[in-house]
């Protein structure tokens, strides 16, 4: 209560001036026995309804009196409206309606400032896309050249293939005839070895013929000849005066 007391003390202030004092000076001493009762904790006794009536009175009383005021208020504004001449009621209407245009003046040039700043950006995008235009014809000059070299890398890698290929097929080759003259080579070794034996046994059983024979015969001659198409190099042994036939 002492909280609503004073959350609705300048209304109250406020409306006790338009009353007259008897009622004034009982709302008031109600106001404070009210506060008084609200600190003590103890209930005070309302108005009765002498003081009621009173109160109410003033009320009403004060409530014809402003409605008179305003009535007089439209009937003075009535009047000063049907005083001013037409004149006046265009000079009001100007002033009326300079704040429009001024508000007029700063949209015209804020719609200039837009466009004056609307034709630096088109300035600016078509020097950007002159810019982009320049470098995308570079850009393609530069893909035409790099195809270009490209073919010609191409060309060279596919070359440079066929050229790998036949040397590879080279490299096979010398290596079959290096494999089958080694093998020549082994068993040319190997009847050599055989014809020492042979001789060596012959040696021991008749000497003056192994002699004899090693004297007319005392190297084994070995012919080669190169064949073609690929089927290497071949070795014949002339076996015509080896010992092991002659012994046969």
């Amino acid at each position: 209560p002492a909280t609503h007391q004073e959350h609705l003390g300048t209304p109250q202030s406020t409306g006790m001036d338009i009353l007259q004092p008897k009622a004034v000076n009982n709302l008031q001493r109600q106001r404070k026995e009210q506060q008084d009762c609200d600190t003590s904790g103890h209930l005070t006794p309302s108005l009765d309804n002498q003081e009621l009536t009173s109160v109410t009175f003033s009320l009403a009383h004060t409530l014809k009196g402003l409605r008179q005021e305003v009535n007089e208020l439209k009937l003075q504004f009535t009047e000063f409206q049907r005083e001013l001449t037409p004149a006046q009621q265009e000079k009001e209407r100007d002033r009326c309606k300079e704040p429009d245009r001024t508000a007029q003046q700063k949209e015209i040039t804020s719609l200039q400032e837009a466009l004056t700043a609307a034709g630096h950006k088109e300035q600016l995008g078509k020097a950007i896309r002159q810019d982009l235009e320049r470098e995308l014809f570079q850009t393609k000059s530069l893909l035409r050249t790099a195809y270009v070299e490209l073919n010609e890398r191409d060309t060279r890698a596919k070359a440079l293939e066929g050229h790998l290929n036949v040397a590879r097929a080279e490299v096979q080759t010398l290596t079959q005839q290096f494999c089958n003259i080694k093998e020549e080579l082994d068993m040319v070794q190997r009847e050599l070895k055989q014809s020492y034996r042979l001789c060596m046994d012959s040696s021991k059983r008749h000497p003056a013929a192994c002699h004899t024979a090693s004297s007319a015969n005392p190297r084994t001659p070995v012919h080669r000849y190169k064949g073609g198409g690929g089927g290497g190099q071949r070795s014949l042994l002339d076996t015509s005066q080896q010992p092991q036939r002659e012994q046969n």
